[in-house]
């Protein structure tokens, strides 16, 4: 084994741990009912009510009918209240550390399913979407092969459309100063 797979071995084990000691953690927090943080309040939501494992929009409002009651009236949030409550993708993110990282409090498996399709698809949609590297052009030349001396000459460009101005300012050139030569031969 080389020291390499060693210390990925380790980085895995040591990753392992503490996700062990946090999902520990959170159980410890939330049979003691200490819900400080949004993971434990989300835990509680999950566990005390099983229909929010499968729609993150009922465990929203779950949540915000608990650890938020003032600031939601007949399941509905002011904007001024929306600004001071839990962020809705907070809560998701918890939910899905909880039942993605700590095995727990699964939503039902057909969800479960279409959750992971939605993130593939999400992840393919992203990898499409990302901008493209820029491509660098290089146009050398070289001239007076049959002489005594040898003129070497380069262009490089990033930007394709100013690589396209480019390409064309120097076939105009070119064609202008064969025309030149041409008419000084004759």
């Amino acid at each position: 084994m080389t020291i390499k797979e060693s210390k990925t071995l380790e980085e895995e084990a040591t990753k392992h741990t503490k996700k062990e000691v946090a999902r520990t953690r959170m159980l410890r927090n939330l049979a003691a009912k200490r819900l400080s943080g949004v993971r434990e309040k989300v835990a509680y939501i999950l566990n005390n009510f099983p229909h929010t494992r499968n729609s993150d929009v009922d465990l929203a409002f779950k949540y915000w009918g608990f650890f938020h009651s003032d600031k939601v009236v007949n399941e509905t949030i002011s904007k001024k209240n929306f600004s001071e409550i839990t962020r809705y993708t907070s809560i998701t993110r918890a939910r899905a550390k909880i039942q993605n990282e700590f095995g727990l409090y699964q939503a039902d498996i057909h969800v479960a399913n279409r959750r992971k399709e939605l993130s593939e698809h999400k992840k393919d949609v992203e990898l499409l979407d990302k901008p493209d590297i820029p491509i660098i052009e290089f146009y050398l030349d070289e001239s007076s092969k049959n002489s005594e001396y040898l003129a070497v000459g380069g262009l490089c460009s990033v930007d394709a459309i100013r690589s396209y101005q480019l390409t064309q300012h120097l076939r105009n050139w070119t064609v202008r100063s064969f025309s030149r030569f041409l008419m000084r031969s004759l």
